[in-house]
């Protein structure tokens, strides 16, 4: 059919099915009304029910299937009457001589008995955590509002001025960049490097080397709240250094008049080539093997470690013709170094109760493991950001914004270990134990601005170029506290004895005072070592050096000038971590050497020079610039002679126009 005939055919079929969808819906309507009323009218019908229950109770039968735990009895003595008389068997004291009954005695008239109940249990397990979160991003805009052709320096140059910076860095760290162990015993072997670290004089209370503020404290005067060397009640809240959210203004009703009439242009200029945010945040809560006493026949180490470097440079170079857009309210940049080393103890109130505290077990249960028990946690997070940006202005004549900076880079991990609880572990081998933090911020801050062609601008200005925050906020919390002690000759003996494949224990060892209270004594043999390691490394590194040239360009004889708000700096460098190590009061007895000891360092760098001299004065953009350094940021500026910076023109330079969507 042609196409007009057949669309009639398709038309008159749609219409014929409509037509009887309405016929079936009266259709069904009709036969819905006479079934309800059909159910209306019935009658209720009436079912006679004859119950016969007997009310005798009989036992309850689940239909549960029990399987018990493993357990062997052993029946060892049976005695029967003689001569009317009976003497049940003599308990053993429990005495340091002695050991003490592990026997269950039911004692008869005829027959009495020593029964003897094994637990198996199931020995912890180990963990092994390792975590590395890395951001890098490149984000080296280039922007020219204008066709001419303006000198810059490279960008390369300013890279190697944040390589000079990540050097010096390195050279302040104490215990520079650690590698992940390979082994188990490498762990162990890591530990005592550390502990050689921390045992050398890095010399205690504030000291200098060079150009650096560094504050070390070892031992107890770790304890507490320490900002910038600084003991404070209460560490610095990082909300009062952040910039507050702007509140939304709501849009005012637009009202339209007709006629002719003058149209005000807002010609305004809005720059930000900073503003960059880079974040990492770890957690670690360990809390896997709990014991108020530990006796390893070796050695045993113990180490807290803070490390907290800040190394920046902000120095700016703004050409005189700007020094009074400084604004009043800029800030400098700010450094933080926070670290909280705290305790809880768990020792129990005394409740008065003498029987209780004067009971000692009777009863052990040894659960064993052979080789070593590992916990290692490592928690790497690395930032790098490259934003060097490359800009010629102009006046536009109209309302813009530009933002060439604003990237948020973020790194969060926490962890949380719950294991098990045992009254005694015992182990052949030594105890090696670590919470280490090292956090480090790296930040090169020197931008550049002049004028080309005679810029002058009358308009309202503002120019913001520090405001930069590194902080570094660390806290290790121990949860009970622990006592270091050499080992007493019944716990060498207990060592001996599990590690010969005894399950007895010497009576000295169940009535010391640690146990007291206690019924029955859970009890963990390892045959190896105890590796306990914790380690969160945090680095953010950040290159902002930004360079703007300012240049004339006539925009006709309207009289229209921008107004200027700009700003190249405004980074935020965040590192905050936490370990959580929870436990309860107790004592670590070793056969070898015993080191217990606690450090925390802390650093700050602010580099005079990391990008050398800038080429020959002649070739400066401009005649006259001022250096602000963070002492200098005041709206009235000297006019100090110098020179801003000789440059060449772009090379490589990375055209990111949507930031960190195409990194």
């Amino acid at each position: 059919m042609d196409p007009i005939t057949e669309t009639i055919a398709h038309f008159v079929g749609f219409f014929e099915m409509a037509v009887e969808e309405a016929r079936g819906r009266l259709d069904y309507d009709e036969f819905r009304a006479l079934k309800a009323k059909a159910e209306k009218d019935a009658e209720l019908r009436s079912v006679d029910y004859h119950g016969d229950a007997s009310f005798q109770l009989t036992d309850v039968d689940p239909d549960l299937r029990y399987i018990p735990f493993d357990h062997a009895v052993v029946p060892l003595t049976a005695a029967n009457q003689v001569q009317g008389q009976y003497s049940p068997p003599a308990s053993a004291d429990i005495g340091p001589s002695s050991a003490p009954d592990p026997f269950l005695r039911f004692d008869g008239y005829l027959f009495p008995m020593r029964l003897k109940t094994e637990y198996i249990l199931t020995p912890p397990g180990q963990t092994a955590v390792v975590v590395k979160q890395t951001n890098f991003l490149t984000d080296n805009d280039y922007l020219n509002m204008s066709n001419v052709d303006v000198d810059m320096t490279p960008v390369a140059y300013f890279e190697n001025g944040l390589g000079v910076l990540a050097g010096e860095a390195d050279a302040l760290d104490p215990i520079g960049e650690l590698t992940k162990p390979a082994t188990e015993a490498t762990i162990g072997t890591l530990v005592q490097d550390i502990a050689r670290i921390v045992s050398d004089d890095l010399g205690d209370g504030p000291t200098a080397t060079g150009p650096a503020n560094i504050f070390v404290a070892k031992g107890s005067a770790v304890s507490g709240i320490h900002s910038n060397g600084a003991l404070v009640d209460e560490a610095p809240a990082l909300s009062d250094y952040l910039p507050e959210d702007e509140e939304e203004e709501e849009n005012e009703p637009i009202s339209f008049v007709a006629g002719e009439g003058d149209v005000d242009i807002v010609a305004h200029v809005d720059l930000d080539t900073g503003s960059n945010l880079l974040v990492n945040e770890a957690l670690i809560a360990n809390n896997w093997i709990v014991s108020p006493v530990i006796a390893v026949g070796g050695d045993a180490i113990d180490i807290n470690l803070i490390s907290q470097i800040n190394v920046w440079s902000d120095i700016d170079s703004i050409g005189t013709e700007f020094a009074n857009w400084i604004a009043a309210d800029s800030q400098s940049t700010a450094a933080f170094n926070i670290a909280s080393v705290t305790r809880d103890i768990t020792k129990p109130q005394d409740t008065g109760d003498t029987d209780a505290s004067s009971m000692f077990p009777t009863q052990w249960t040894v659960t064993r493991l052979d080789g070593n028990l590992v916990f290692l946690d490592w928690i790497e997070q690395l930032s790098v950001v490259s934003d060097h940006d490359t800009t010629v202005m102009t006046k536009v004549g109209s309302e813009t914004m530009v933002q060439m900076g604003g990237n948020t880079m973020i790194n969060a991990f926490s962890l949380l270990q719950l294991g098990q609880y045992f009254d005694l572990v015992v182990a052949g081998g030594g105890f090696y134990h670590a919470n280490i933090i090292s956090q480090t911020n790296i930040l090169l801050d020197n931008d550049f601005m002049w004028a080309e062609n005679g810029f002058s601008s009358s308009g309202s200005a503002s120019l913001s170029t520090g405001g930069n925050l590194l902080w570094n906020q660390a806290s290790i919390h121990t949860v009970g506290q622990t006592k270091f002690m050499g080992m007493p000759d019944h716990y060498m003996q207990a060592v001996n004895g599990l590690g010969g494949g005894s399950d007895d224990l010497p009576g000295a060892v169940l009535s010391d005072s640690a146990f007291a209270g206690l019924g029955a004594l859970n009890v963990l043999y390892i045959g190896g070592s105890i590796f306990d390691f914790q380690y969160i490394s945090q680095t953010n590194i950040l290159g902002d050096s930004d360079q703007i040239a300012m240049f004339e360009e006539s925009l006709g004889d309207d009289g229209t000038d921008n107004g200027w708000t700009i700003t190249t700096g405004s980074n935020h460098l965040i590192n905050i971590a936490s370990i959580v190590d929870s436990g309860v009061d107790g004592t670590v007895y070793a056969g070898g050497e015993i080191y217990s000891d606690a450090l925390l360092y802390q650093a700050e760098l602010i580099s005079d020079d990391p990008l050398g001299t800038l080429g020959d004065p002649s070739d400066l953009a401009s005649e006259a610039v001022v250096f602000l350094a963070d002492d200098m940021l005041e709206p009235d500026l000297g006019d100090d002679e110098g020179g801003a910076i000789g440059a060449d023109a772009p090379e490589a330079v990375h055209v990111d126009v949507m930031q960190t969507m195409l990194a």
